[in-house]
């Protein structure tokens, strides 16, 4: 409550006028979120290259051949190399016989 003073009139009290405080508005905000792409695919009408349709016919005509080559000996290629030992038979060379220095 206000008090008035006599210069104001009237001498009593009276009620103030409630007190409004207006925040300002706030700016809208929107979130974005990026849509995922679906991966990128093959087109359906790609052709081959020829080293690509050779290599397609060598696997579909040798299915286990091919598992052996591209699957099994990269694996095995990995692995660490032995080597039994190596064993030489001593050389002999027999004496030429003598025949005198003339042949027939």
């Amino acid at each position: 409550m206000v008090a008035m003073n006599a210069s104001q009139g009237g001498g009593g009290e009276i009620a103030a006028p409630p007190l409004v405080v207006r925040a300002p508005k706030a700016p809208e905000v929107r979130v974005v979120v990026a849509a995922k792409r679906p991966p990128a695919r093959r087109p359906v009408d790609r052709r081959l290259t020829p080293r690509e349709a050779r290599l397609l016919r060598f696997v579909q005509a040798n299915p286990e051949v091919a598992r052996q080559v591209f699957v099994e000996a990269p694996l095995r290629m990995a692995e660490p190399v032995s080597v039994a030992p190596l064993e030489v038979a001593p050389i002999s060379i027999e004496p030429l016989a003598a025949s005198g220095g003339e042949e027939n």
